[in-house]
């Protein structure tokens, strides 16, 4: 009798010893749990705060740029995008006397074409013509030919595509093309350069055709094309940089 009640007794304690430990695993899991959630919620708030504050660092950053912009560094160097004297070629192109009888504002086109030489001879600008059959149409206007060393003669509306002028044209710096017709001719060597690689500028008020609808469309495809449009008074202000440099007064007297 007392072996059953022993055995009893400690089937009993075995169980509530079992019962004991799951109770506590799972006060355990529960502590685990909470400890888990505890740390989600710090780690949250913590990002939260974080973010917070690069919102405050970013817009405080962004007001005190717009306030106070940094200071641009002031160097006597002009930039890339301005025309220089020592980095430019001037083409006067087939500025011919039989052509220039068609041309709409001829006159002008030619006195603007001397402008240009005149100050390319005297700041020391590569200068050249070309000539579209000159055989056949004649040499450059006497007022022009008269300044202008190096003449090309082509049979090509595009001046690119002559083997002789192109190796003249590559040789460096921007090619500024002025003459006629700006439609044709100035057109086509316009696009036939860039598409080369070169830096080409149209000057618009040097350069004519036999119509200001042609003109203007020649216009729009070139500034189409990234071909850089500007005028006669752009490239010698820009080509003398300065207003304190011997030749300033005497240049100055082409556009007044």
């Amino acid at each position: 009798m007392r072996m059953f009640v022993g055995h009893g007794q400690r089937r009993a304690h075995g169980l509530r010893t079992a019962t004991g430990r799951q109770h506590e695993d799972r006060d355990q899991n529960q502590d685990q749990a909470a400890h888990r959630r505890l740390l989600y919620c710090s780690a949250k708030a913590c990002a939260g705060s974080v973010i917070a504050a690069c919102r405050k660092v970013i817009q405080r950053t962004c007001c005190i740029a717009w306030l106070y912009p940094e200071t641009p560094v002031i160097t006597d160097t002009a930039p890339p995008n301005l025309l220089l004297s020592t980095d430019s070629r001037l083409v006067i192109i087939d500025v011919q006397d039989r052509l220039l009888a068609a041309i709409d504002g001829a006159d002008a086109v030619v006195a603007n074409c001397v402008k240009l030489v005149t100050a390319a001879n005297r700041l020391g600008v590569l200068v050249a013509a070309t000539e579209q059959n000159p055989e056949g149409i004649g040499p450059t206007t006497s007022a022009l030919a008269a300044l202008i060393q190096r003449s090309f003669g082509k049979s090509h509306f595009s001046a690119a595509r002559q083997a002789d002028f192109l190796a003249w044209a590559a040789a460096g710096g921007t090619v500024l093309l002025a003459g006629t017709e700006t439609h044709v001719c100035v057109l086509q060597t316009a696009l036939g350069l860039k598409a080369l690689g070169l830096r080409v500028a149209v000057i618009i008020d040097a350069a004519g055709s036999r119509t200001a609808v042609s003109k203007q469309a020649a216009l729009d495809r070139l500034r189409f094309h990234g071909v850089e449009l500007i005028t006669v008074e752009m490239v010698l202000f820009e080509w003398l940089e300065r207003y304190d440099r011997p030749e300033f007064k005497e240049l100055l007297r082409l556009i007044k």
